[in-house]
């Protein structure tokens, strides 16, 4: 009888623990447990441009973005992207990380990350299944919805200070890494477009800018 009593109380305070654990789930951690789900749902795409044109199809719920990525034009283009379709975007230290939590790693024994891909962004374009990480994670994009827009409103096209390398990179005269990062390009000096092909996003972006920008080009 004593045997059960014991066993009672012993469950008891197991069911505390856990709950108690829920509780205090942090939004890193948060984050990673909802990008393994959309991984494992085939909802996660990883890389600068597969981000770009998920984004431009406005099929994205979540975005992350790498603080380090040092191509600085294409991050100028994820952070006016997600502000144009309102998407929730989440800016990560290290790529190094947020590759790790992407699948992009190999981990040693105890789950430490043993080597990993660099991921500048990834996007979520389906979250799998409600989970209490998921839960955790919309209460808190939700408490920092003004914040976030202040820090994407700070956007400014930079097209006028760009390289003829990075021209013909944009052109397709180039070869792309595993990450979507130019590896090698051609020069190129000009070009124009003389049709647009179709309506997207992206185009209504870049028409919007010009626009803007008009009196101060002449």
């Amino acid at each position: 009888m004593a045997d059960e009593n014991n066993e009672e109380v012993a469950a008891e305070v197991v069911e505390e623990e856990v709950v108690e654990e829920e509780v205090t789930m942090s939004v890193l951690d948060a984050l990673k447990e909802v990008l393994k789900k959309a991984l494992i749902h085939d909802g996660l795409k990883k890389g600068l441009h597969e981000c770009a044109k998920m984004l431009d199809r406005q099929s994205v719920r979540l975005c992350c973005l790498a603080k380090d990525c040092e191509n600085e034009e294409y991050k100028k283009l994820i952070k006016a992207l997600c502000k144009e379709g309102e998407v929730s975007l989440i800016m990560v230290d290290s790529g190094r990380d947020l590759g790790a939590w992407c699948g992009l790693a190999k981990l040693d024994s105890e789950g430490e990350i043993k080597k990993a891909v660099r991921c500048s962004c990834a996007v979520v374009t389906d979250f799998g299944e409600e989970t209490r990480a998921l839960t955790v994670l919309l209460e808190y994009l939700k408490t920092q919805g003004d914040a976030e827009e202040k820090f994407l409103s700070t956007w400014t096209c930079v097209v006028c200070k760009e390289t003829v390398v990075n021209l013909g990179a944009w052109c397709g005269l180039a070869k792309l890494d595993s990450e979507g990062e130019i590896k090698k390009a051609v020069r190129c000096s000009c070009a124009v477009v003389t049709d647009f092909g179709e309506e997207t996003r992206a185009l209504t972006v870049l028409l919007e800018y010009l626009k803007t920008q008009g009196d101060a080009e002449e």
